[in-house]
């Protein structure tokens, strides 16, 4: 069976995108969606691996999306893996805005409670963790080394909210499966800058695979009832940016964003750093 990896960016409409390919009769997606074995996990083996993947009958492909995956600094192994693994593997790459995908990406782990720090605080201490995996141009490049631009599909946040059909529609002829297929239920996910805060002993029950494969056993509507002893719904603390990070980081990002949106059929002003 052909194996796809939703490689990131996070914060760029990956959990979306799986919700709409899975829902695609030949397309099986993991569970949970985000398996982390190549980046997290890798000491667990390739039969828990294989567990996260249930036989149906129909499936063509087989994928996960794990953001982790295009964190080239904090996770230099990956790529390695997947090319020892899955040599054959295809790579779908959606990206975004960088600075937006950036603060979403703070707001994120601000809202579950994973980062107690300021936003510009957060940033300056964890360059590697916020401003790296914008720069899609480095990450894409280092799998360029081990897979041809034939395996790699690159598609942007922008389009998928814009027009999602036509999207998909790639993405079904990229991965060799039905592309007249339409999807039903093209609802966002993770969207906003308000969610759910999960407690210190959800945090700690999370790292235990089995809670989030019980989790998503119980239909939504069961989850909903529960989710009071679980946490809370908050909202992100507000995005400031001072001038001279948000000019340090354009430094960095701009020309190869550029580069990138050239490479992949955008001009290189679709992304547009403030002066």
């Amino acid at each position: 069976m052909q194996h796809f990896f939703i490689i990131g960016a996070g914060r760029s409409g990956t959990t979306s995108l799986c919700s709409y390919l899975e829902q695609h009769p030949e397309i099986l997606i993991s569970n949970p969606k985000e398996t982390g074995f190549f980046s997290e996990y890798y000491h667990r083996g390739w039969k828990w691996y294989q567990s996260c993947f249930s036989s149906q009958e129909g499936i063509k492909v087989c994928g996960e999306g794990t953001v982790n995956y295009a964190k080239k600094s904090l996770f230099p192994d990956v790529i390695a893996r997947i090319s020892k693994d899955v040599a054959d593997a295809q790579l779908i790459y959606i990206v975004r805005d960088p600075i937006k995908r950036i603060e979403s990406d703070w707001r994120y782990t601000n809202i579950r409670g994973y980062e107690t720090l300021s936003f510009s605080d957060a940033i300056k201490k964890n360059w590697s963790k916020y401003i790296e995996p914008s720069n899609y141009l480095v990450q894409i490049d280092a799998y360029r080394k081990y897979f041809s631009d034939e395996k790699i599909l690159i598609l942007f946040f922008e389009d998928l909210k814009e027009d999602p059909n036509h999207v998909l529609q790639k993405c079904f002829h990229f991965l060799n499966v039905d592309d007249g297929f339409l999807v039903k239920d093209l609802s966002i996910k993770n969207k906003g800058n308000k969610g759910f805060q999960h407690n210190k002993f959800t945090v700690f029950l999370m790292n235990f695979p089995v809670f989030q494969k019980i989790k998503n056993i119980f239909p939504r509507k069961i989850w909903e009832l529960f989710k009071p002893f679980f946490g809370r719904n908050v909202v992100a603390d507000k995005v400031v940016w001072s001038n001279g990070l948000y000019q340090e980081i354009k430094s960095y990002l701009s020309k190869d964003s550029k580069i990138f949106l050239t490479r992949y059929g955008k001009k290189e002003n679709f992304w547009t750093f403030k002066n």
